[in-house]
C-alpha cells in the first residue's frame, strides 16, 4: 500500500487511516476451512466490519478537520 501512496502524486502526503486484519495470537485449531476462517475472525464478515470501523474513524476525522478549519469543501 505504501508504494501506491508514494507513487501517486494525488495521494502523496494525504493522511490515510489503515487497519490490520489477521489471526489473533493463539494456538491453532483443526477443522473445516470455513469453520477456521470464522473462528480466527478472517471471514468476509469480519473484514467488512473492520472496513466499517475504519470508515467511521475517517468520517469522524473529516468532520473534526472541517470543524477546525483544517479542511475546505
Amino acid at each position: 500500500m505504501s508504494g501506491i501512496l508514494t507513487a501517486s502524486p494525488e495521494l502523496y502526503g494525504v493522511p490515510v487511516i489503515t487497519g490490520a486484519i489477521g489471526v489473533k495470537d493463539r494456538f491453532g485449531d483443526s477443522g473445516a476451512p470455513w469453520e477456521l476462517i470464522k473462528e480466527f475472525e478472517v471471514s468476509a464478515e469480519h473484514i467488512a466490519q473492520k472496513a466499517v470501523e475504519l470508515l467511521a474513524i475517517a468520517s469522524e476525522e473529516r468532520r473534526r478537520a472541517l470543524r477546525d478549519g483544517e479542511l475546505k469543501i
